[in-house]
């Protein structure tokens, strides 16, 4: 994947590689978290009122769902258009496992682009963090770098691994955002 930024400020996330398709499969399953509402809820139990169920957490709930929604639209418009280009260039998309794909990656080769517009980053950032909180709390993933585990991955569940290896990537993602795209 090569990342840049675009002319209106905004991030090009260029797929050079059909298996990096996943990435943003896995961002939207880890973001959609335990279901709609849950990182509301987890929020809440950081503040000691009793009205945070009744009057924040839907307002937040449909704030997380809509800026879902948002990235979810954008990754499926951008992942149809390189579906569509494959077609308009006669080539089949590939039926391959992740690992036949990376090791037939030619990175000079783009299957598609996804576009983070300017006025779209925050939602993205947010997508992000939902991701990351969500991964955090099912797997526990500060323990593995207070731990030292990752001195020895084989140690590591490989599911757990996984999730590390996301969640740095959200948390990449974030940074490349904050520094280049949102206005803070």
């Amino acid at each position: 994947m090569k990342i840049e930024v675009t002319e209106e400020e905004g991030l090009r996330l260029a797929i050079t590689a059909e298996h990096e398709w996943e990435i943003f499969e896995f961002l939207l399953q880890d973001a959609e978290g335990r279901g709609e509402g849950w990182l509301a809820k987890r929020l809440g139990v950081l503040v000691d009122d009793e009205e945070w169920d009744e009057f924040v957490v839907p307002t937040l709930s449909e704030q997380f769902q809509n800026e879902l929604n948002t990235v979810r639209t954008v990754v499926q418009q951008a992942f149809d258009r390189s579906l569509q280009q494959l077609a308009h260039d006669g080539v089949e998309p590939a039926r391959k496992t992740s690992s036949q794909l990376a090791a037939e990656e030619d990175e000079e080769e783009e299957c598609g682009e996804i576009i983070i517009q300017k006025a779209e980053g925050a939602h993205w950032y947010s997508v992000f963090n939902q991701a990351r909180l969500a991964l955090e709390g099912k797997w526990k993933l500060s323990s593995l770098e207070t731990d030292e585990e990752l001195t020895s991955p084989e140690s590591v569940e490989p599911e757990r691994l996984e999730a590390y290896l996301r969640s740095r990537f959200y948390t990449r993602l974030q940074s490349i955002l904050l520094e280049l795209t949102l206005d803070i």
